[in-house]
């Protein structure tokens, strides 16, 4: 698949826009959060190709609006379509973009919720996998805890398979990341699918290491 590079000058002015407009409701999901995702999102697409016109926006403003996880008037796909929108706003004042590019960009931020879906296009494969990636490896644990204070969530059920291996989960922080460790298999990409392998070593070694603490 053919690569399709962005404007460097462009691209710092998308950043800057993410770093200056990114509604700081939910420390999980700030500014850096969208430029991790924008630099898995670059790495993703020179390998599988793509549209970074589309791609890189759609990872900076994927979660430009958003509240945090305890917020029960909220959801994620609330997150994304409202982020869509103030997506589309943003780059309709952006001359290189056209209409068909900003519908682009809105249809790959939607990709990045809800159940799988094979048919949506490349950069919405590449958008999801890139934001997928940060549920991955050392950086979920950071942001795991992040949420943890904010939702007052246990770091774990003590007394009852703290570590999440017979049982459904539950509200405690350690039950949510192993429902990680197996994300590698739930990308799109092959790419992003072998970035995933590689961080959950780290995370896999995370749980040995804190299991053999608390026993």
């Amino acid at each position: 698949m053919k690569l399709e590079n962005m404007n460097h000058q462009q691209r710092s002015k998308l950043i800057e826009i993410a770093k200056k407009g990114i509604i700081k409701n939910d420390p999980a999901h700030d500014f850096i959060h969208a430029l991790q995702v924008m630099k898995n999102a670059e790495k993703i697409a020179r390998e599988e190709g793509g549209d970074l016109d589309i791609v890189i926006p759609a990872a900076l403003f994927h979660n430009f609006i958003d509240k945090p996880k305890n917020d029960h008037n909220w959801s994620n796909f609330k997150s994304k379509t409202e982020s869509a929108k103030k997506a589309g706003e943003i780059l309709s004042n952006i001359p290189e973009f056209s209409k068909g590019k900003i519908e682009a960009v809105k249809s790959a931020i939607m990709a990045c919720t809800g159940s799988r879906n094979d048919s949506i296009s490349l950069e919405g494969k590449i958008a999801r996998d890139a934001d997928d990636l940060e549920a991955t490896g050392a950086m979920i644990i950071a942001r795991a805890f992040i949420s943890a204070g904010v939702m007052k969530r246990p770091i774990c059920k003590l007394d009852d398979d703290p570590f999440c291996k017979n049982r459904k989960e539950g509200f405690y922080t350690l039950d949510y990341l192993a429902t990680r460790l197996g994300f590698e298999d739930k990308m799109y990409t092959k790419t992003a699918s072998e970035m995933a392998k590689k961080r959950n070593i780290f995370l896999r070694k995370f749980f040995e290491e804190l299991e053999t603490e608390m026993h």
